[in-house]
């Protein structure tokens, strides 16, 4: 019987230590703690660490430790710990995670990797607030998402899932050495944890601004206007300054502060994805008067330096009586590709012709009768005022500049002298296309059932157009709309009425322009005795004088 009864009473202490089994508990200590069971497990490798928050299952206690299980990378541990690292009152787990790595591969750009979850909810992928230039409430803040693919998580924490990582590019607008702070934030019971701080060189832009004085006039006593565009490339969406100075350059002349900000919808046709908001047209009041020196520049923002846009020469209406001097104005040549008549006088002799876009002093405009009088090459002359413009004009196509060379030049391009090579007009076409661009060959053979060529190596076909009917121009003109100037043009013409032939006429071109009205081709032996020209064509004359059209461009459209 006393054996019975001692059984009865260790039978009734086991169960009095076992009632705690499975509840809760916290860990609050600073610090990670080794869970102990001798000395020969006491740190054995980073896995046997249990971290502030874990929740841990408690099986047994004595007065000083409990025996708890906890989770570790391949699954969970069982072991002995201290009772006063714990807290007996349950509560909600902090997110885990870590800051891996940060680096600045581009411009104005961070690349930020880790992982963090919360236990809480591990099926939930948790928000992770980036902060660049300082902690939490002072740098530039950036919301991301942890849920990226890293099993390594998964192994090491069981249960928690392959989806908690991160790995961003941001954008900055930071630049230069800034300090990165990273923070878990936290879902039920818990509270938000920074994962660490990190310092980075971030790379910043480095554009130069651009733009144009496009003019300067004095309207009135004591003012000038000044209009043209400027824009940083560093941020498009900024109206950046324009520092104006009368009298002479920076630090010199007279300084004034303007924005640009007026709408300019053909700057973004030229620059596309700028913006239309680019210009600046202001009337600046000033104490300088007579002649005088105006200097314009656009403000850098972001990396890079200020950049002139130009100065020209005003005189400057006073209150005060002057010698009115000759003003001169700058001025383009704006017509629609062809040259312009220069004259001695209104309806003069001609002295010259002058190509489209030419830069040209105006000494009167618009007088007399729509004339006006300018300075072209040191001379004085007269041209048509609709020609004049006071901007210069939108830059053009770099091939179609190449071609306008090779046509006005000499070596065999040069429009009005006789093509002396072999092949006619398809050697003719050839030779400018082979001086035009890079890696093209020469286009040979022809077809007369599709009008289109046999060998086009290193080109490729824009589009074609087969047996249609002399009105069909609407499809000749949506063919064409499609090619750009330089284009190989191999086509069949239709014969005149004299032509004895049964099969439609070959011939070949350089398309050397086009336009709503038509085309330009740049092309030999039209006139049969291998004249090189430049002729216009409109929609009309291309459906009736031809057949068929096939279009060919280089594959790479560069430059030779």
């Amino acid at each position: 019987m006393k054996s019975k009864g001692i059984f009865l009473l260790v039978f009734l202490a086991i169960l009095a230590i076992t009632a705690t089994a499975f509840a809760d508990y916290t860990k609050i200590a600073d610090n990670t703690v080794p869970a102990y069971t001798n000395s020969a497990l006491t740190k054995r490798n980073g896995n046997e660490r249990v971290d502030k928050g874990d929740r841990v299952t408690v099986h047994q206690e004595t007065p000083n430790a409990y025996y708890v299980t906890y989770p570790v990378r391949n699954g969970t541990k069982t072991r002995w710990v201290p009772k006063n690292i714990f807290n007996n009152v349950p509560q909600g787990s902090n997110p885990k995670g870590y800051f891996d790595g940060l680096v600045s591969n581009s411009n104005q750009q961070i690349r930020v990797t880790g992982w963090a979850f919360d236990r809480d909810n591990v099926n939930e992928q948790i928000h992770v607030h980036v902060y660049i230039g300082g902690p939490a409430g002072s740098g530039e803040g950036h919301d991301i998402i942890a849920n990226k693919h890293r099993p390594d998580v998964g192994r090491a924490f069981a249960g928690a899932g392959d989806y908690h990582g991160f790995d961003e590019v941001i954008t900055t607008q930071r630049a230069g050495k800034q300090e990165v702070y990273i923070y878990a934030i936290n879902v039920g019971g818990g509270q938000n944890i920074e994962l660490g701080h990190k310092t980075v060189d971030i790379k910043a832009s480095s554009h130069n601004p651009m733009g144009y004085f496009d003019g300067v006039v004095s309207n009135s006593n004591n003012t000038v206007t000044v209009t043209g565009w400027a824009l940083d490339k560093d941020d498009v969406n900024a109206q950046i300054r324009v520092h104006i100075y009368i009298g002479g350059p920076a630090g010199t002349g007279e300084g004034h502060d303007i924005h640009a900000n007026k709408h300019r919808p053909d700057v973004n046709q030229v620059y596309a994805g700028t913006g239309e908001y680019h210009g600046f047209n202001e009337v600046i009041k000033t104490n300088r008067t007579g002649r005088q020196e105006v200097y314009a520049y656009a403000i850098n923002i972001g990396g890079g330096n200020n950049t002139e846009l130009g100065h020209k020469t005003i005189d400057i209406k006073s209150s005060k009586p002057i010698p009115a001097p000759v003003q001169e104005q700058d001025g383009y040549i704006k017509t629609n590709g062809a040259r312009l008549n220069f004259r001695v006088a209104p309806n003069g002799a001609i002295i010259d012709k002058i190509n489209n876009g030419t830069s040209v002093k105006v000494l009167a405009h618009n007088n007399p009768n729509g004339w006006s009088k300018i300075r072209y090459n040191g001379r004085e002359g007269y041209v048509s005022s609709q020609y004049i413009s006071p901007v210069p004009p939108i830059p053009v196509n770099p091939v179609s500049q190449k071609l306008q060379q090779l046509a006005n030049g000499a070596n065999g391009y040069k429009m009005g002298t006789k093509y002396t090579g072999s092949g006619q007009c398809r050697g003719f076409a050839n030779m400018v296309y082979l001086a035009t661009f890079q890696g093209v060959q020469y286009i040979s053979g022809y077809t007369n059932s599709n009008y289109s060529a046999a060998s086009i190596a290193g080109s490729h076909e824009v589009g074609h157009l087969f047996n249609f009917g002399t009105g069909a121009t609407a499809e000749v003109k949506a063919l064409f709309m499609k090619a750009r100037p330089g284009a190989f043009v191999q086509m069949g013409r239709r014969y005149t009425l004299n032509s004895t032939r049964t099969a439609p006429s070959p011939h070949s071109a350089i398309l050397y322009s086009v336009s709503d009205g038509g085309v330009q081709f740049y092309e030999a032996n039209t006139d049969g005795k291998n004249t090189i020209k430049v002729n216009t064509y409109s929609w009309a004359e291309l459906a009736q004088k031809n057949k068929g059209f096939t279009i060919y461009e280089p594959n790479n459209y560069a430059l030779k």
